[in-house]
């Protein structure tokens, strides 16, 4: 939970900083949003549904070098999938943002911006999905404290990161930060996860 409420205080950090960048900026940026979130909560709600249990169940039945490899083929797939998704909505982003969102005052020039924007947003798709696979390891293994202090660790880089990017390219250096720190969780993650397996399975080696 308190993970969770960290994760979801950078959007919170994320809206407050647009609001610097001129105006307009927060509603080009939520946006911008819009689209990577859906992907991001359907799939990462699915994927952390059939993780855990299955993960749970390996742990266990002290499976352990059968749930290193489980994660291992998990993390590349689901990484290889997420980074093919990112590319494709990147490269459709202007003209899915023209189809659903220009109309009215949302003009020509709004459609560039958003779409700059949101190809940046689609970055964290292979980063976020890993993280949340990462994660449910992790709760496996009880080792629900590491998340938390991964939350937090990210919270801080998601700050700095925006305070750097955003004085260097403007509004869609937020976006870039928040998919860079999606890919730092990633990795901090698996690395502890395979810290965790290890002293799992040093515990409990004959």
């Amino acid at each position: 939970a308190g993970g969770g409420a960290l994760m979801s205080a950078n959007t919170v950090v994320d809206q407050a900083m647009a609001a610097t960048a001129g105006g307009g900026s927060v509603a080009a940026l939520g946006f911008a949003a819009k689209i990577p979130a859906a992907v991001l909560g359907l799939s990462g709600l699915a994927l952390g549904t059939t993780m855990l249990p299955h993960y749970a169940e390996l742990a266990a039945s002290r499976r352990f070098g059968e749930m290193a490899s489980a994660l291992r083929r998990h993390a590349v797939r689901i990484g290889v999938v997420g980074a093919a998704v990112a590319v494709l909505l990147a490269t459709v982003s202007r003209p899915l943002v023209r189809l659903l969102f220009e109309h009215g005052s949302f003009g020509p020039a709004d459609t560039a911006r958003v779409a700059t924007i949101q190809s940046l947003y689609a970055l964290q798709i292979p980063g976020f999905l890993v993280s949340i696979v990462a994660a449910r390891y992790l709760n496996a293994l009880g080792r629900d404290r590491w998340i938390l202090a991964v939350s937090a660790l990210n919270f801080v880089l998601n700050f700095a990161g925006n305070w750097v990017l955003l004085r260097w390219m403007g509004l869609p250096g937020i976006a870039l930060s928040t998919s860079l720190f999606y890919g730092v969780a990633a990795t901090i993650l698996l690395i502890l996860c395979r810290r965790a397996i290890r002293e799992k399975a040093s515990l409990h080696t004959p």
